[in-house]
């Protein structure tokens, strides 16, 4: 009764319900208090979700509670159960204070801060142990990321829920949302099947199948043949998903919340977001701007001023980070092109950021002499994916790369990235080489026109070694990478010819006219003769003009 005069619109009435609450506290002791705490549980729900019309009602709510309530409960130094009340008093303030920001989140329309606060309610019920509320936040949890579209997210939710629950078939439970009363061995039934749809929209067919094994040994063991031929059905339909379906990977975002306009539980908090399938760092600035209408975006990197540390408004500093696979590589390999991005952007902890800058006086005809890069690496609280799209970073790591260590780097991921191109097309399955074409052409061209030879004159001089002795062996390490790739674009200009037709022909010539020019350059460690190219290239070319059609 006393809560719901609490949450009367008449504000006279709610303070005069206080003392009157008070004194029946005083009589019932403890035991009252427990009452009160369970009942403000269960109305926990109305307080989230009943829309508030009146000005200033949530000043006046978080006034009474968190100033004239707790003052109320004040406990003197000489009772026992003074810690103990002390502690239920942090508890019940920090309740209503999340409270409080969710009524504002939920008042504003920001789906983003819902979530936050309801995680935030989540995490305060497990603390305090109280699983219905816990298991309720759970599924608005899951809810609200269906609203986003985040299926992946909502799954990994529901699963919180499906994970609290064990196999059992003599422990009977309660009516619950939408469960009617039933085994838990039925009710965890019901949250892996509604989990195994949600991460097939999800396209994470992999947890899905994880999901499906779990179940297909319960339905063994049971002995439900229909139930098992349905669930193997599944199954087939997941494994086909993985070999056929495509699916792009996410990017990942660094964001850095400044000034005192945002929530108290956000300012200064620096996050990493999962972002959509291939989303651009505009597109999500753009997104992040809808969800805050009054942000500014800082565009440089670095932390900000004291000025817009302390503004009153709201400023957001957003970057791409590069996921950082902790599965090894060979590992990666024995799956095709989609499934390897798969792996390389889920089960990630790990984001690195990086920064080029020139150390000593810039050689312009040169950069890579002095080209340095600054790598952070930041570590954040839960791998991604996980129940939220987000999450805090934890750690934060900061490198210097010398120029050769840089160039080696650049060089070693463009072999990766050829390398899986090159495998991709190895089938000779594709119904044309465009992709191939593009990669293969890139790389080339961009070795005959100044690479190979900005590469040579940087790091692989006499002058160097003898400037620089202690990187011999990263001098020979830049070779290799150097002679790896050029083995590499010899594979693929192989498969490229399979996929050569009278049209591509001048193009196809022309790449390998450039590759063996570039491949004797890095045998020899001689500058390619560039006038020579020029004169072959013109030579193929009038051949090309001459041929029928041309």
């Amino acid at each position: 009764m006393f809560n719901n005069l609490g949450l009367a619109i008449v504000q006279n009435l709610q303070t005069a319900t206080l003392p009157v609450l008070y004194e029946t506290l005083k009589g019932e002791g403890k035991d009252g208090m427990r009452k009160v705490e369970l009942e403000l549980l269960n109305r926990l729900e109305v307080l989230m979700t009943k829309k508030q019309e009146e000005e200033n009602r949530d000043e006046f709510f978080e006034d009474i509670i968190s100033t004239q309530f707790p003052e109320c409960l004040d406990v003197s130094p000489d009772e026992e159960t003074s810690i103990e009340q002390n502690t239920d008093q942090k508890m019940s303030q920090e309740l209503m204070k999340i409270l409080v920001d969710y009524r504002s989140a939920n008042s504003e329309g920001n789906l983003s801060l819902k979530i936050m606060c309801t995680h935030r309610l989540m995490d305060f019920y497990q603390r305090s142990k109280e699983f219905d509320m816990f298991f309720k936040c759970i599924h608005k949890l899951s809810d609200l990321h269906l609203e986003c579209g985040c299926f992946t997210e909502a799954a990994l939710a529901l699963k919180v829920h499906a994970d609290n629950h064990e196999w059992k078939e003599d422990v009977r439970l309660e009516e619950f949302l939408i469960f009617p009363t039933q085994t838990e061995w039925e009710r965890k039934e019901a949250l892996c099947l509604k989990i195994i749809e949600h991460f097939n929209e999800g396209k994470e067919w992999e947890m899905a199948l994880l999901l499906c094994n779990e179940l297909m040994e319960q339905y063994k063991q049971k002995k439900q043949f229909r139930k098992l031929a349905e669930i193997m059905h599944k199954q087939g339909n997941l494994y086909e998903a993985i070999l056929d379906k495509t699916r792009q990977p996410p990017t990942y975002f660094k964001v850095s919340f400044y000034g005192k306009g945002f929530p108290q539980y956000l300012k200064d908090e620096v996050l990493v977001y999962r972002g959509q399938e291939l989303e651009t760092l505009a597109g999500f600035t753009s997104r992040i701007c809808t969800q805050f209408p009054t942000v500014k975006v800082i565009y440089k990197n670095g932390r900000p001023d004291d000025e817009i540390l302390k503004s009153d408004g709201q400023h957001i500093q957003i970057c791409t980070v590069l996921p950082i696979s902790e599965d090894a590589d060979e590992f990666i390999q024995s799956f095709n092109e989609d499934t390897q991005a798969y792996y390389r952007i889920n089960n990630v902890e790990k984001f690195s950021f990086n920064r080029p800058f020139h150390r000593g006086e810039k050689d312009p005809k040169n950069e890579f002499k002095t080209l340095w890069l600054e790598r952070t690496t930041q570590t954040v609280e839960n791998k991604f994916p996980n129940i939220l799209r987000w999450s805090r970073i934890v750690k934060d790591e900061k490198i210097e790369l010398p120029p050769i260590v840089n160039a080696i780097e650049m060089i070693c991921s463009k072999n990766k990235e050829l390398q899986s191109k090159v495998d991709d097309y190895a089938p000779l399955m594709k119904s044309n080489a465009s992709q191939l074409s593009m990669v293969l052409n890139g790389v080339i061209d961009a070795n005959v026109n100044g690479g190979i030879a900005n590469y040579q004159s940087a790091f692989l001089s006499p002058e160097y070694l003898e400037e620089n002795p202690k990187d011999e062996e990263k001098v020979e390490e830049l070779k290799e990478a150097l002679i790896e790739q050029s083995n590499i674009l010899n594979d693929g200009l192989k498969i490229h010819e399979y996929y050569v037709n009278e049209s591509l022909r001048p193009f196809h010539d022309k790449m390998m006219l450039m590759y063996s020019a570039m491949k004797i350059s890095i045998e020899t460690g001689k500058p390619m003769e560039l006038d020579l190219l020029s004169s072959m290239n013109n030579t193929l070319s009038a051949r090309s003009m001459s041929m029928p059609g041309g």
